[in-house]
């Protein structure tokens, strides 16, 4: 039951699916889907990402090299629970609501 009501929380605050073929995306793009984040970048370059806790500390920060298109982040070495996820690109600044559960 749990399980289940972190994923419609996540649906409430517009955790997408990961697109398919064909799709054509005009921005930069954030999601979080079976514990990976989905990274859609227009152009090469870098990324930081970074993840707090529900208090705001900061538990993780990494800044990543990115492909134009779909990159694909594994989170790892985080307890069970809810956070904010940023990913820093350009001065553009994307954030979703995540439910972590290992």
């Amino acid at each position: 039951k749990l399980l289940q009501a972190a994923k419609d929380a996540m649906q409430m605050i517009g955790v997408e699916e990961y697109p398919g073929g064909g799709v054509v995306v005009e921005k930069n793009r954030l999601i979080f889907k079976e514990n990976d984040l989905l990274f859609y970048s227009l152009r090469n370059g870098k990324v930081k990402i970074e993840v707090f806790d529900l208090a705001g500390r900061k538990r993780s920060e990494k800044i990543y090299s990115v492909r134009e298109g779909w990159n694909k982040f594994t989170l790892w070495g985080l307890n069970p629970g809810i956070y904010f996820v940023t990913a820093s690109q350009g001065g553009e600044k994307l954030k979703v609501k995540i439910f972590f559960s290992p």
